[in-house]
């Protein structure tokens, strides 16, 4: 039954893949043989849009490759029940947050420049480039039409599906391919996610850099008071952006170091849900204490960002934009505000959704350790309510948690020494019943008794 969904799961990835590759080919033929500068920039964003659709179904189809059986169908057993089952709740992995989020601003920003396009031709009498490759760019708008209308129309459908049930809404499968055989595994892992991590926050620091370089020659060619105002609050929003990422880069960089070191486990104690993927462990570092003036005021500044650009250009201006406005540099500036805006309106409905609902929105947030103390600081974890597919019953029992002071016997899971300085679980149903923090974590994963006496655990 399970090799017969991850089969078809393959073979749907599979005509996606190629699909996506086709697609991407035809645009690139459009963007190359046009000098229109308009449709040389449609026929490009297509193309990256395609490709990133094609680099999504090929990470599905690798996961699919490179799915343990055994430990899938017992942590993922309601994964299995169809091929479009399995197929949407490995898109739910947490590491394809990012590129799902940036795949639909691209689809929505496309589907209205297609119709753009299309009513300028018919109504306007506007003339692109596009009669030279009309059978490639009649292919084009088709397929972004459809996509374009599916994408809207599900975005409206989870609104509304958020405003009348946030509790059925927030209820994902999410595949889970965390949990690891050996500790081994398990640190090669960490190390992978912790390394991705650093990798997006490097991307993120160039990224606001050269929005930094844009809003600074904005204000500094422009005229008009009102836009050079905004330039210098978006360029000052910028910096805190660069010192916010700065800084949490440094952090992943030492927890980095931290991981290869055998004897050094403090480092997983209360930060076990933080590792199940890369933005989720972005995120809780984010959401952290220690980031929490540069976090407040980034937000601050978007607020500041938000309203000006609201005030300064309202939506029903957007008719009467030309040609020649939509492609200078003060464009950028609006259309930045016009994302942030739209990302605003979303997690305030979805604010209401929760007050409606009576469900209070929960963070993740990385505890670090009190170097003067030696010990984990006490700060309770509380998992996202989207997270808990992901990281079912992986919370922190209240039995005892220590730095093993001596060395004890074999860990009954592993059947390693245990030894002086390791993180143990000391169970209260007996003075003998310790075992390695790993490998209990995992067995409270699944189990809420003692592996031993089969003693019940709160």
């Amino acid at each position: 039954m399970l090799h017969k969904v991850i089969l078809k799961t393959k073979i749907y990835s599979c005509i996606l893949i190629t699909f996506s590759g086709i697609i991407a080919m035809l645009a690139c033929v459009l963007a190359g043989q046009v000098s229109d500068y308009e449709v040389k920039i449609y026929g490009t964003l297509y193309a990256i849009t395609a490709f990133i659709f094609m680099a999504i179904n090929i990470y599905v189809f690798y996961r699919l490759q490179t799915i343990n059986l055994i430990n899938a169908e017992i942590n993922n057993s309601n994964c299995f029940s169809s091929w479009n089952v399995l197929y949407n709740s490995i898109l739910n992995n947490s590491d394809l947050w990012f590129s799902k989020y940036v795949l639909k601003c691209l689809v929505v920003i496309l589907f209205h420049s297609t119709l753009s396009f299309i009513t300028r031709l018919k109504y306007h009498n506007d003339t692109f480039e596009f009669t030279q490759n009309i059978s490639i760019s009649i292919v084009l708008f088709i397929v972004m039409f459809i996509l374009g209308f599916l994408l809207q129309f599900y975005l409206v459908m989870q609104l509304i599906q958020m405003l009348a049930d946030f509790k059925d809404y927030s209820k994902e499968i999410v595949f889970t391919f965390h949990i690891k055989e050996t500790l081994q595994e398990e640190k090669q892992y960490k190390s992978g996610i912790t390394m991705i991590a650093m990798i997006f926050m490097l991307g993120s620091i160039a990224y606001y850099a050269i929005k930094l370089a844009l809003y600074i020659l904005i204000a500094k060619n422009n005229e008009e008071i009102n836009t050079k105002v905004f330039s210098i609050i978006v360029s000052i929003l910028n910096v805190s952006c660069i010192i916010l990422c700065a800084s949490i880069y440094l952090q992943l960089k030492s927890i980095y170091h931290q991981i290869p070191d055998i004897q050094d486990v403090t480092i997983y104690s209360y930060n076990i849900p933080c590792f199940t993927g890369w933005f989720i462990l972005v995120r809780s570092l984010v959401f952290s204490n220690k980031f929490r003036f540069w976090r407040n005021i980034t937000f601050i500044l978007l607020y500041i960002q938000t309203i000006y650009g609201l005030i300064k250009f309202p939506f029903y201006k957007i008719y009467d934009v030309t040609i020649e406005q939509m492609f200078s540099l003060e464009s950028y500036l609006y259309c930045d505000t016009a994302i942030i805006v739209a990302l605003m309106f979303w997690q305030f409905i979805e604010q209401f959704a929760r007050v409606i609902h009576q469900v209070k929105r929960k963070y993740l947030a990385y505890q670090f350790e009190d170097q003067s103390q030696n010990n984990i600081l006490p700060v309770s974890i509380d998992v996202q309510t989207e997270e808990l597919g992901r990281i079912q019953n992986q919370s922190i029992i209240d039995n005892l948690v220590e730095n093993a002071q001596q060395d004890y016997g074999e860990c009954c899971f592993c059947l390693d020494q245990i030894s002086k300085g390791q993180r143990v679980h000391k169970l209260k149903c007996h003075a003998t019943h310790i075992f390695h923090y790993y490998c209990m974590s995992k067995w409270l994963a699944n189990h809420n008794n003692c592996p031993l006496c089969q003693y019940i655990i709160n």
